[in-house]
């Protein structure tokens, strides 16, 4: 082949490879970029990737002899099973919930495997009882807890920061400021937790989730298990039983062979910390310091290129000398970090002199550490600034033109019902311009919400709406004390056949369904609606809301990205008749927007629904044919 000549073959995915003098790339064409980069060198071929932070994830677990990896879906979480569950000598599941994954992951640990447990910010809350007993229990197989934090709060519901789980649990913490760290560091983290006999935690961020960088992997690279299996386990708690006993009784001998040290092996991390090429600092000008980890720290390096940077990849436990070494060689030292002051607090907390929160307040909006705003906050320095600043338009997020949930949330606000909401697309129209949901908390929180309205008030027009997803996730066990505490609440379930929030898993449906499951408990109500016929949903709501009992609307409807509709419609807006009531942009769909003071639909976005022709009373909208 001569230099930059393409050749095509087709096998079960489409690439294209591109031959030159040391590089070959090889682009998929389906999904319309290069995939990867093979780099002559010393003969042989260095297969090189472009990979998201979540799949370098997978990589490094595939690379790292992980042989069971658990979680339950949540962005910017998804896509690491996704990607693992590619290679064949991985079992990937989505558990129940956060909890039944890190239930599975120890149970795998406890038989020798390696394993993966990954979730969402918020998913270690749900799954924080198994893994405080775990923390100070001796595994066997090493056991990796990947939490992505959505610090800015691009993609999940609030600013959680898994870092607290590390240090309460005493475990050693991992934060990969790029997509290759991502890989390296699972690495890291075996052997971390298998020489050490204890779980790692691996703290991603949004950013570094779904950024994509050239990463090196080795196909052919295959870490051997540690050697040191452990075969009797307890619950650190064996401690203080152990201590309590005599120190010649049968009863300590019999036990002792359970209790681990714990407290020692924080001690010996602590050495590790100090020693490790994961934690390095570069001086600069001295008279300016960073110390930060993830990608804020890269943020600091690259808005104040001639400053000196401490960058922490393991931030639990964390490198107190060399921490204050640093320190006294540095002038004036700057903690930028992601969502809570942790390192900020805890290196105040050692007596050195530092400044953080003071300048990069946390607020309430969607808000990010950058470049730009590390610049900004610290503008006392005779630096270049950075000369290109825009700022993108904010759009609040709403469901997709089309969706069941609209149908749904539309009735309810005709009707004016209080709404309790749940964790999931619907939860979008808690936003304006839908404004028809009251209160949205947790998963699985709707309907133990409901039922607390009812204890306090008595009967009441609010309902509870829960997701299909989160029914099996929690929702159950809500509806259930529902059932034993004489509530008479009306549940409705948005049942669009997935985990549409996170790209459209498949839930529990498939294997039992949610009437049999909601009558095997007790539910003697239970009505299934087509969101879509807005006069029979609002009927039945009408009805439900009035008996003297639990009872189940499952409003039924396909996720519209799963099934696409069929109709070849789209509606216009007749601008003579439109009196601009703004009503048809009260429902929050994406193809309503307002132009030079007219309003208007985007008939590339409409899918012919006809929701905006339910609540027009002008009848401006009309319909039209492709």
């Amino acid at each position: 082949m001569a230099n930059g000549q393409n050749f095509t073959f087709y096998g079960q995915n489409q690439h294209k490879i591109i031959l030159y003098d040391t590089m070959i790339n090889i682009y998929d064409q389906k999904e319309n970029k290069v995939k990867y980069i093979q780099t002559k060198q010393g003969g042989y071929l260095m297969v090189k990737k472009i990979l998201s932070g979540n799949e370098a994830i997978a990589y490094g677990a595939a690379e790292s002899g992980i042989s069971v990896i658990a979680g339950y879906p949540g962005l910017p979480s998804t896509g690491i099973i996704e990607a693992a569950d590619e290679f064949e000598n991985i079992y990937c599941e989505w558990s129940s919930n956060e909890k039944v994954a890190m239930d599975v992951a120890i149970g795998a640990s406890i038989a020798g495997s390696r394993v993966m447990v990954t979730m969402k910010d918020l998913g270690l809350n749900v799954a924080a009882d198994p893994f405080f007993g775990v923390v100070g229990t001796k595994i066997n197989g090493a056991l990796i807890i990947v939490v992505c934090d959505d610090s800015g709060r691009e993609q999940g519901d609030d600013m959680n920061d898994a870092r607290h789980f590390a240090y309460m649990g005493e475990i050693p913490l991992l934060e990969p400021a790029s997509v290759q760290e991502a890989k390296s560091f699972v690495h890291v983290a075996v052997e971390l937790s298998e020489t050490y006999c204890v779980p790692v935690i691996i703290r991603m961020t949004a950013i570094v989730t779904h950024s994509q960088e050239i990463v090196n992997t080795d196909e052919e690279y295959s870490e051997k298990q540690h050697s040191a299996f452990r075969s009797l386990y307890a619950a650190k708690t064996i401690a203080s039983t152990v201590a309590s006993f005599p120190q010649n009784s049968k009863l300590r001998k019999s036990t002792e062979q359970y209790y681990y040290d714990w407290k020692q092996r924080y001690k010996d991390l602590s050495i590790y910390t100090e020693n490790t090429k994961l934690n390095n600092y570069e001086y600069k000008d001295k008279s300016i310091g960073f110390i930060g980890s993830g990608v804020s720290i890269l943020h600091a390096a690259e808005a104040f290129a001639n400053a000196s940077i401490f960058k922490l990849g393991m931030t639990n436990p964390l490198p107190e000398k060399k921490i204050r070494e640093f320190c006294n060689n540095v002038s004036k030292v700057y903690i930028v970090e992601e969502s809570h002051p942790i390192l900020e607090e805890k290196i105040k907390a050692m007596g050195v002199d530092v400044t953080g929160s003071e300048l990069f307040k946390r607020k309430t909006a969607p808000f990010y550490i950058t470049p730009t705003n590390i610049y900004e906050a610290i503008n006392n320095v005779d630096l270049m600034p950075i000369k290109h600043k825009f700022m993108l338009p904010m759009q609040l997020p709403a469901n997709c033109p089309g969706c069941p949930h609209s149908f749904l949330f539309e009735s309810l606000k005709e009707l004016g019902i209080k709404v309790m909401g749940d964790s999931g697309c619907y939860a979008l129209n808690l936003y304006p311009p839908a404004n028809s949901m009251e209160m949205f908390l947790c998963m699985g929180s709707s309907v133990n919400m409901a039922h607390g309205i009812e204890k306090s008030f008595g009967k009441s027009n609010c309902v509870a709406v829960m997701g299909d997803g989160v029914f099996y996730h929690s929702g159950i066990n809500g509806i259930l004390n529902l059932i034993y505490n004489n509530g008479t609440s009306t549940v409705i379930i948005a049942d669009n056949d997935c985990i549409a929030m996170t790209g459209g898993q498949n839930t529990l449906a498939s294997k039992c369904s949610i009437e049999k499951l909601c009558e095997a408990i007790g539910i003697n109500r239970i009505k299934i609606i087509d969101p879509y016929d807005m006069e029979d949903m609002k009927k039945t709501i009408l009805d439900e809301i009035e008996v003297d009992e639990p009872s189940i609307i499952i409003s039924r409807h396909p996720c519209i990205q799963k099934v696409k509709m069929k109709s070849h419609n789209y509606f216009y807006i007749d601008k003579e008749q439109c009196k601009g009531c703004l009503k048809c942009t009260q429902v929050g769909c994406l193809a309503i927007a307002q132009k030079n003071g007219k309003m208007s639909i985007n008939k590339q976005l409409c899918v012919g629904c006809g929701l905006c022709l339910e609540v027009c009373k002008c009848t401006a909208i009309k319909k039209g044919s492709m």
